[in-house]
């Protein structure tokens, strides 16, 4: 049962009749456009719709919320305005009926976490607007996709049904989730869209051809990758029959047991396109060209980066972005493109940035990418798209992002009213709590970065870390840190053992009177990859351990802090990534508020922040490094590869009493701290520091193949 709310006055909100773009509007290439716009005839016939933008609403409603530990835990790790969430959601509405958009798009994540009953409470909401519409004559279009969030979603949870000794949100009460089959009734209507010209993918010859294949791998399959699909028509004009705008709606949420990791119908984060949708889409962007319509793509996940090496650093993307298809040798963007489509409307990252992408044809086209109303800073977008013919056709999007206004937050508990004039400075800036870093650290789990290092192994891994092969490596490095004769070796058993390295000899040598014990280098390697190999397995196959330890690391690396700077790495953090969200990065030397962060900068570049820090962190490494050890075995057992020279054996027991049957046994025995801080010195950290510059970088300023410039203010047109 739905409860049902009061609905939203809109009489006494009073709408701007205007259609036209505030002015102010400004990109790089407007000027190159404003001298393309001069040379149309001065009474060109002009067909323009406004759209308001609405991303990653993420509803939970008020309803669905009691604050008792299940939620509050829940909430700690999601930093999202859940509480204040419904009332923001109504003050986005309201903001969309009072500019007087007659076109609405939501680009995924709807609700909190795919719950049946937020959608249907999203539908109420909706509904309510479009009959606002109805009453003053005027009609509303709404266009929505789904995110990674709204289908198939086993996190779906129902706080006021949980019992408040329930501490943990994974024990809450269970509610009925959101499959494919409920969110086309809610969306995928003419009641929703405003239109009768639906045409949806999962009806077309293309869809059911590629899901009669799937179910020979995959049987008992109702549906595949991308089936919430469609598109549909909106006019220009007065004219049904005039130019008008195509939207074609694209379902890249990975849900499917084709194209899920685990081939379960269960929802992943990244994003999917198979080829067959595709082809489906290029074949609805001929039909809606043919038509001389403006052609527009709407999508959760982003199809062009939007900053450097996204899809190993943070992903967010459809997986293949930059997969050139067999079928035309093009990227899926290259390929929209190129049939004629500039424009593509996403979210996901909950960050305002465009990113265009120039084709070896000559076409350019856009990744619009909106952030959430309910993460810092809270906005939303609004565009005016205007498509001319009067012998000369002309397509033009204008686009500005504005943080949703008039907030008031009723505080359920209280009863009290709250007005939020600012949602920006509502929300914590600060991103990277102990909180967010769990799931920052949790995300690089699920990167690129992290699935090349468990398909390649730890050994390859930490070769192509340190640049060099790993037993070039340990060639290179034993002298430094074993010393190469008895007298410089290190102390062993309670000083009986001197501990060297015999390079001519290629031996490790444990020395102690009237005896040198030694195990050959290449003994030591295999040793060695047994040790790493079973790291592998047991931490990076399966991270369980990693995973547990995340909260005590995200707080090192939130409240540590910097003695040169006055700061920490949760402040950088912080920093960069609200530049990024709020999509003005290239205007960050210019502000006041930024004298603190260039003041940290240079520290970054020269790498002696990362010095700091592994000397902080160090104690927490030898405590986490010891944990793991207890459970690594020689294999073999290391009294099969020690070798004996002299006459007598005195003090073997001693020896192999110190190195253990574990490498924990051995870590006894030597200062760890030490050791981790020698090995980390050996390492290449131009690379770690240099990938750390370029993720900064990339947030406080935009600097790569993809970049447009201003992501707040855009302003494109062309002459076809």
């Amino acid at each position: 049962m739905i409860q049902k709310t009061p609905s939203i006055d809109y009489k006494k909100i009073e709408f701007n009749k205007d259609e036209e773009m505030p002015q102010g509007t400004s990109a790089r290439d407007l000027q190159e456009y404003v001298e393309t716009y001069k040379r149309l005839p001065e009474k060109t016939e002009k067909y323009q719709r406004k759209i308001s933008i609405l991303s990653d609403t993420h509803l939970l409603p008020k309803f669905m919320i009691r604050e008792n530990n299940a939620f509050f835990d829940s909430l700690s790790l999601d930093g999202k305005l859940l509480l204040e969430g419904e009332d923001i959601l109504d003050a986005a509405l309201e903001e969309v009926y009072r500019s007087n958009s007659s076109i609405l798009f939501l680009t995924g994540d709807l609700s909190r976490n795919g719950e049946w009953k937020a959608l249907k409470r999203l539908e109420e909401k909706l509904l309510d607007l479009k009959l606002a519409y109805e009453k003053v004559g005027r009609d509303l279009y709404i266009f929505a996709v789904n995110g990674n969030h709204d289908m198939n979603n086993m996190a779906a949870r129902d706080f006021e049904m949980t019992p408040d000794s329930v501490k943990v949100w994974t024990d809450a009460a269970l509610t009925e989730r959101i499959g494919p089959q409920e969110f086309k009734e809610i969306f995928l209507r003419k009641e929703m869209m405003g239109t009768d010209t639906i045409e949806k993918y999962e009806d077309s010859d293309i869809y059911k051809n590629y899901l009669k294949n799937v179910n020979i791998t995959y049987p008992d399959q109702e549906y595949a990758s991308g089936v919430l699909s469609y598109t549909a028509r909106v006019p220009f004009g007065n004219n049904p029959e005039g130019k008008g705008l195509t939207v074609i709606g694209l379902d890249t949420a990975a849900y499917s047991s084709d194209v899920t990791a685990e081939h379960l119908n269960t929802n992943e984060v990244e994003g999917q396109i198979v080829w067959p949708l595709i082809q489906w889409a290029l074949e609805k962007i001929k039909e809606g060209k043919e038509r001389e319509d403006m052609v527009v793509i709407l999508g959760h996940h982003g199809f062009i980066p939007h900053l450097e090496h996204q899809d190993m650093k943070i992903g967010g993307l459809v997986k293949t972005w930059d997969f050139k298809y067999p079928q035309n040798n093009k990227t899926p963007a290259e390929a929209f493109a190129d049939a004629g489509v500039e424009y593509i409307f996403t979210g996901h990252l909950h960050t305002n940035d465009i990113a265009k992408l120039d084709t070896k044809e000559g076409n350019r086209i856009f990744d619009i990418e909106t952030g959430s109303i309910v993460d810092y800073p809270s906005t939303m977008r609004t565009a005016i798209a205007t498509n001319c013919k009067d012998g000369i056709r002309i397509e033009q999007l204008a686009v500005e992002t504005s943080i949703v206004p008039d907030v008031i937050y009723h505080n359920q508990k209280t009863g009290e009213d709250i007005p939020i004039p600012d949602l920006s400075d509502y929300k914590n800036k600060r991103y990277f709590t102990t909180d967010r870093f769990v799931l920052f650290l949790d995300l690089q789990l699920r990167s690129g970065n992290f699935k090349e290092i468990q398909k390649n192994g730890l050994r390859q891994s930490i070769s192509r870390l340190l640049g060099e092969d790993w037993g070039e490596f340990i060639r290179r490095t034993l002298p430094a840190w074993l010393g190469t004769s008895r007298k410089h070796g290190r102390r062993l058993v309670k000083r009986y053992f001197s501990l060297f390295y015999d390079e001519g000899e290629e031996r490790i040598y444990f020395s102690g009177p009237f005896v040198k014990y030694y195990i050959h280098q290449s003994d030591l390697e295999d040793l060695i990859s047994n040790v790493l190999y079973q790291v592998d397995q047991q931490y990076l196959q399966d991270t369980t351990y990693l995973r547990s330890k995340f909260y005590e690391l995200g707080e090192i690396l939130t409240y540590t802090k910097i003695p040169e700077l006055g700061g920490n790495v949760g402040d950088i953090a912080s920093y960069a990534y609200s530049r990024m969200a709020v999509g003005n990065e290239n205007d960050f030397y210019d502000l006041v508020e930024n004298e603190w962060f260039k003041k940290t900068y240079p520290y970054i570049e020269k790498g002696s922040m990362m010095k700091k820090l592994y000397e902080w962190a160090t104690p927490y490494f030898s405590r986490y490094l010891r944990e793991i050890a207890r459970t690594i075995y020689y294999q073999p057992d290391v009294s099969k590869i020690l070798h004996r020279e002299g006459v007598f054996n005195l003090y073997g027991r001693y020896l192999l009493s110190a190195i253990g049957e574990t490498l924990n046994d051995t870590l006894k025995s030597v200062n760890l701290d030490q050791m981790i801080l020698n090995f980390l010195n050996t390492l290449n950290m131009d690379r770690i520091n240099e990938y750390i510059v370029e993720l900064l970088d990339n947030m406080v300023h935009e600097d790569y193949p993809y970049q447009w410039g201003n992501d707040s203010k855009f302003i494109h047109g062309r002459i076809l």
